[in-house]
């Protein structure tokens, strides 16, 4: 009997440390993770700097630790989305400093969720800090941009360069000689073309 009782009094002192652990960590998640309150007639500061990430890369409890969390060109979307059916959200601020991923396909994404945000109706503004390719080709989405008098403006553009090679192969009677998957797969095409084909140059 007395064993018993021993046991019992072990599996509810068990039990409750273990209900006080999910209370303690449930408490701590929603004082990280909550909302901020959002007063009527808000403006959405999007800051945009450092390399945009496809996914964060937080695994396990780090992702819960203060700092350790990096957004990614998901969540910043997605952020944009709820800002613009927030009724409470009537304009966007967008300061784009420092944007260096070299991925050009999410530098697009996030430009045309701020130009969906814009097409809601809400008013848009970029303020440049400094104004790269990047930083200005995502304020073209806005309304108006502003940019400090002391603030240079360096806009190099974009522009594509290959080196085809097939024409000095054929010159030293060389073949070259890959396995080409399909008409996308570009990469043999340095060698065995002389031009960019249609899918190449799409």
């Amino acid at each position: 009997m007395t064993l018993r009782r021993g046991f019992g009094i072990v599996v509810v002192i068990v039990l409750a440390a273990f209900a006080f652990s999910a209370l303690g960590l449930a408490a701590v998640y929603f004082l990280m993770f909550r909302e901020p309150p959002v007063p009527s007639r808000s403006t959405f500061v999007l800051r945009v700097s450092g390399d945009l990430l496809i996914e964060s890369g937080d695994e396990g409890i780090g992702q819960f630790l203060p700092g350790s969390r990096r957004h990614n060109i998901r969540n910043v979307v997605q952020a944009i989305a709820r800002a613009k059916a927030d009724p409470r959200i009537t304009s966007l601020l967008v300061v784009p400093s420092g944007a260096d991923s070299p991925y050009w396909a999410m530098v697009q994404e996030l430009r045309d969720a701020i130009a969906g945000f814009r097409a809601s109706g809400k008013k848009t503004v970029a303020f440049l800090e400094y104004g790269g390719d990047r930083e200005y080709y995502l304020a073209t989405a806005c309304e108006q941009i502003f940019l400090l008098p002391s603030s240079p403006l360096q806009l190099t553009g974009i522009a594509s360069y290959e080196i085809f090679l097939r024409g000095t192969l054929d010159k030293i009677e060389a073949y070259p000689d890959f396995l080409h998957i399909g008409d996308y797969k570009t990469a043999p095409n340095a060698y065995t073309e002389r031009t960019f084909t249609p899918a190449h140059r799409a």
